[in-house]
């Protein structure tokens, strides 16, 4: 596979926005490492393990199943500290991969925290991978692009947003497991609001998901 790309499944809703302004009110915060953590709506995902490993070798489907878990990592990520997303980068990744991908998912994942660590109220953050197509494959490398959303609402800081997205992961079977060897990101296909939907402010969308359940979460309690 090629080298590594220094691009990573966080910035797309969180931290690129938090860069540029666009549809955030405001950000700023503790350091990364000591601050409060946010009030997630829907409850928490669930912690991750190990690189998906198979028997009997390697196949497209846990290489699917692979870069797919890597897509949608930053739902948990956002709640870790900076030491526990280097371990799962580690534990998930080539090793000549693994402290670039680390660096740089540790870097966006802490101004996204602390730019939402400001934010009056309980913040929605869902990452859902839709759908994969994988471009080439072998028993020992694999390509698989992800296509996912990622919704963020956090009042007083962001506005709810929606941000879709098509994840280029590179693989390589390595020690029993797929593991991440580069990562890439673009934007889109991106779909056009329903003709009925009007924008709405982060307040009101909270109050309308009250009692509400993530899919995959615990209970928020």
């Amino acid at each position: 596979m090629i080298g590594v790309s220094r691009h990573v499944v966080i910035a797309g809703a969180v931290a690129s926005l938090l860069a540029v302004g666009g549809l955030l009110v405001r950000c700023g915060g503790p350091d990364s490492e000591s601050a409060s953590q946010p009030r997630h709506g829907g409850g928490r995902s669930a912690a991750s393990g190990p690189a998906r490993s198979v028997g009997a070798g390697p196949t497209e489907a846990e290489a699917i199943a692979s870069a797919t878990d890597y897509a949608s990592a930053s739902q948990r990520w956002l709640y870790l500290t900076d030491q526990q997303i280097r371990t799962e980068v580690h534990q998930v990744a080539t090793p000549r991969a693994a402290d670039g991908l680390a660096d740089d998912v540790v870097d966006q994942v802490s101004k996204a925290r602390t730019g939402l660590s400001d934010s009056s109220g309980r913040i929605w953050w869902v990452v859902r991978p839709l759908a994969t197509n994988v471009s080439s494959y072998s028993d020992d490398q694999a390509r698989v692009e992800v296509w996912a959303v990622t919704v963020l609402s956090a009042p007083e800081v962001a506005a709810p947003q929606a941000e879709w997205m098509t994840v280029q992961v590179d693989l390589e079977w390595l020690d029993g497991a797929w593991r991440v060897d580069d990562v890439r990101e673009s934007p889109g296909p991106t779909p056009v609001p329903g003709p009925e939907d009007d924008p709405w402010d982060a307040g009101d969308f909270d109050k309308a998901l009250d009692g509400f359940t993530r899919i995959s979460a615990e209970p928020a309690s």
